[in-house]
């Protein structure tokens, strides 16, 4: 009698863990597919919508500036890349301007963080992250007159005058304009102004 009480208890605790594990498994089916469908992507509109959200906790200042002007410009190029000629266009670039200036500023004052230690490769490279990735970034002439420093510290004669010939070819109101044409006239590289021969 004890034995046959034994198996019943057996066969019961196997059936309990094999509903568990249907459970488990029918749950985990469950969750798979909920996953998938919060995969889609979001529509140009929805994109917008978080980036304004992101831009406007931004503006109240932040504890996660960086990281909210970073999402709010991934959001909006987002927008741009599936459809250049969206028609929230506009409103985009409108949206973008801001939050491109302040990712060039901190990758600008990154940058010169790292120039003040003579860490020329690592200022570098915030340097043309920023003509690469912030292209309205409002001092752009700084960035490439920067740029072209570092190439003539480190003696690369030909990067230091395609920084310089952008700079005064593209940002011909920039503070460092006059240095730039004086520089490129001293290298006696055979500048001939911008258009063609632009270096």
């Amino acid at each position: 009698m004890l034995i046959k009480n034994s198996t019943s208890v057996l066969r019961g605790l196997a059936l309990l863990t094999l509903i568990g594990a249907l459970i488990a498994a029918v749950s985990s089916i469950a969750s798979a597919q909920q996953a998938s469908e919060d995969v889609r992507p979001d529509t140009d509109v929805e994109l917008l919508t978080k980036a304004e959200a992101d831009i406007a906790e931004l503006r109240k200042g932040s504890l996660q500036k960086d990281l909210l002007a970073w999402r709010a410009a991934k959001s909006l190029k987002e927008i741009l890349k599936r459809d250049p000629d969206s028609p929230l266009r506009n409103q985009v670039l409108a949206d973008l301007k801001p939050v491109e200036e302040y990712l060039g500023e901190r990758n600008r004052q990154i940058a010169d963080f790292y120039w003040q230690r003579h860490s020329y490769k690592a200022a570098e490279s915030r340097l043309v992250q920023i003509t690469q990735e912030y292209p309205s970034y409002s001092k752009m002439g700084e960035v490439l007159f920067r740029l072209g420093q570092i190439a003539r510290n480190t003696d690369r004669p030909e990067d230091e005058a395609r920084y310089l010939g952008i700079l005064v070819c593209e940002h011909p109101t920039s503070d460092y304009f006059a240095f730039g044409i004086d520089r490129l006239n001293e290298m006696n590289i055979g500048w001939k102004g911008c258009g063609k021969d632009k270096p």
